[in-house]
């Protein structure tokens, strides 16, 4: 239930940071369009595909705060379901955790 709550929080935040951006501009519609995927993944609860996607629009468009704090996002959530609370994470969710931006 906490985790349900904790993803439901992070959406909303997600939601809040959606990009508006036209999309008849070239390498910002790109972008665009990369991030539109990325969120459509994240709201089907799809958490790997979502940071497979985030992961994309940070290589082809590393100034974009946006793609860099989702994927932040979708590193910590995918770290998350493989730790247990209160004992330090160690293998695959200590390095999604350090491949966090």
């Amino acid at each position: 239930a906490a985790s349900c709550g904790r993803r439901a929080a992070l959406l909303s935040l997600l939601l809040l940071s959606a990009p508006t951006r036209p999309a008849g501009a070239s390498s910002p519609a790109s972008f665009a369009q990369m991030a539109q995927a990325a969120f459509a993944a994240f709201e089907r609860a799809d958490y790997l595909e979502s940071e497979r996607l985030w992961r994309a629009a940070t290589e082809q468009h590393p100034k974009e705060g946006l793609g860099w704090a989702n994927l932040a996002v979708a590193l910590i959530i995918n770290a998350s379901d493989k730790m247990t609370l209160g004992v330090l994470p160690t293998g695959e969710p200590l390095q999604r955790l350090e491949g966090a931006p």
